[in-house]
């Protein structure tokens, strides 16, 4: 092998190693990264209050994780409105995250855009109500991950998807 074909190998080698280890864990994304964090949130349904982890994205846009929920579901099943004043919570129920798994799973996508911040985020939970962004879930990692990826591959043009959210908004808000 000439010198010149040497140097290719080695180049293609590192990029090999380089593009397989470009993702990060999501634990890595959570102690390294300060546009990812997870916040404990307060939940009312039916005068029934909770606490669930939203894992927040700070970034540009509100619409980042509810628009990569849209491309990957459809249309979600369900849009609640939290009374504090910010973006609806696009909930899709029984969603199959993961190809290798059978369980399902819930997600509500929100955000916020104002002066102080913007991101987008997420809650999910499985159907026996586990909210799988705690530390004590076995998929947090992967969760945080599949979020962050997800939405950072996600092109924010008008569509499908804005079309309607504006209908859902017109039908609530009347």
């Amino acid at each position: 092998m000439n010198f010149l074909n040497k140097i290719l190998y080695y180049c293609t080698f590192l990029l090999i190693i380089a593009c397989g280890t470009s993702k990060r864990s999501g634990a890595y994304l959570l102690s390294n990264n300060k546009n990812v964090e997870i916040e404990k949130v307060l939940c009312i349904n039916e005068g029934d209050s909770i606490y669930l982890n939203e894992l927040k994205l700070h970034s540009s846009n509100s619409f980042y994780t509810g628009k990569y929920m849209y491309k990957k579901f459809g249309h979600w099943n369900r849009a609640i409105k939290p009374n504090e004043g910010r973006s609806y919570y696009l909930v899709w129920e029984n969603c199959k995250l993961f190809k290798d798994k059978d369980e399902l799973f819930n997600v509500a996508a929100s955000g916020i855009e104002s002066m102080g911040e913007t991101y987008s985020s997420v809650i999910v939970y499985n159907n026996k109500n586990f909210d799988l962004l705690s530390e004590k879930s076995s998929l947090r990692d992967t969760l945080v991950r599949v979020f962050y990826y997800g939405a950072k591959k996600t092109n924010l043009g008008y569509g499908p998807f804005f079309r309607d959210y504006a209908t859902m908004r017109e039908t609530i808000d009347k």
